[in-house]
């Protein structure tokens, strides 16, 4: 299933979520209540992984991190991108994320998703 946001693209699968922000975007507390609340209305208390595909540059409020970090179904954070710079950012972000069971980087989708599904199966 995907769902399209006036700021991001939600792609929703059995074991994970794709997020793909757009370009230049201001990633506020009441953005991510409208991304949470996909997410709560998609996987119904199931386990999932979040996926942040970041090939648009945009910034995220540090307050993001704690709406992100409630939901206890989520098992963790996978970041995807080839840039450099956001991956130096994503680093940056980890200690924000409090108490998730892993957070991953990638620079590449494929490879993410493989591990993901590596992980889902796992847990199940």
């Amino acid at each position: 299933m995907v769902v399209e946001l006036d700021f991001c693209v939600l792609k929703f699968t059995k074991n994970y979520i794709i997020s793909t922000v757009n370009e230049n975007i201001h990633l506020t507390e009441s953005k991510a209540a409208l991304i949470s609340k996909e997410i709560v209305n998609y996987f119904k208390g199931n386990p999932f992984i979040y996926i942040s595909h970041r090939i648009h540059n945009y910034t995220v409020e540090p307050h993001v991190y704690k709406i992100v970090s409630k939901n206890k179904n989520l098992l963790g954070i996978i970041v995807v991108s080839n840039d450099k710079s956001l991956i130096k950012k994503s680093i940056s972000e980890k200690p924000l994320l409090n108490n998730q069971p892993f957070f991953e980087i990638f620079n590449d989708l494929e490879d993410a998703l493989f591990w993901a599904n590596t992980f889902s199966k796992k847990n199940e």
